[in-house]
């Protein structure tokens, strides 16, 4: 007898589900298919509904958005929404042009319409279990002792983007530590010319001037004797072989990849301070 393949499930009773678009068939299917992995997906037209459903709710939140919305997105809005916990899955046509799109960054997932049952459910689900995993390390450190986690230190954070500036900003921040932050490598070696710290949280890929190059610079003595020998921690998205000696090889000392995780950051912290 022929096995029935396993019901797919999204076990996730503390995300919700909103999908933002203004196409009611569109709305009607995506509801059909959550229904069947045993969720409730809200449909909107309006992104207020979805700021107010942030505020008022103490949940993670799964946002599915139709990409002919975008002329309608407040990017800001939208910025202030992806730094709650909010995870972004983007519905785009082949035929959208990505260099105008406010989502192209900002976009966890993307989906390409018509969208595919299979592809959906892979993306919510793959967000939805990131989220329970930030929550569940949230939660342990703050459970962490404040004698346990407290650092006496002063941190330059090397980051263009400004999501990714408030998140590690706010993590280091947890465990007392003092942060400045350079926006890309060329305002970073400016800094270090006129301040001693005592560790560089330092991006790998920004504009005007990269954190490879930064920290070349800054081992070549470019921003003088003061923070020659400081530990540079580069942060990056790139998790491929060999992303370690490249790094090893431009003057850093040690790295760790984005998003970053509280117990990562705690492991670095320990070892470098």
């Amino acid at each position: 007898m022929e096995q029935r393949p396993t019901a797919r499930k999204l076990s996730t009773p503390d995300t919700l589900f909103f999908a933002y678009t203004n196409n009611d068939k569109m709305g009607l299917y995506l509801q059909s298919l959550f229904s069947k992995w045993g969720s409730e997906l809200q449909v909107t037209s309006n992104l207020l509904v979805i700021e107010t459903k942030v505020r008022e709710e103490d949940a993670d939140l799964v946002l599915l958005v139709d990409s002919v919305m975008l002329n309608q997105i407040n990017e800001r809005k939208l910025k202030q929404l992806k730094a709650k916990n909010i995870r972004i899955v983007l519905l785009s046509s082949l035929a959208d042009d990505f260099s105008r799109s406010i989502l192209a960054e900002l976009s966890d997932e993307t989906v390409i319409k018509p969208v595919s049952a299979s592809e959906l459910f892979n993306a919510t689900r793959l967000l939805t279990e990131q989220l329970n995993q930030q929550t569940e390390q949230d939660a342990t450190v703050h459970q962490i002792g404040v004698s346990q986690s407290q650092f006496s230190a002063e941190v330059l954070l090397v980051e263009d983007d400004d999501i990714n500036q408030m998140v590690a900003s706010g993590m280091l921040a947890k465990y007392g530590i003092n942060v400045d932050i350079a926006e890309n490598g060329e305002a970073a070696l400016m800094r270090l010319r006129d301040k001693q710290y005592d560790m560089i949280f330092m991006d790998c890929m920004m504009p005007i001037m990269d954190g490879f190059t930064a920290t070349q610079h800054l081992r070549d003595g470019h921003a003088g004797n003061l923070n020659l020998s400081i530990p540079v921690i580069a942060l990056t998205a790139d998790v491929m072989e060999g992303v370690r000696e490249k790094c090893l090889a431009a003057g850093m000392s040690d790295y760790i990849t984005k998003p970053i995780m509280p117990d990562t950051l705690l492991d670095i912290l320990k070892k470098w301070l």
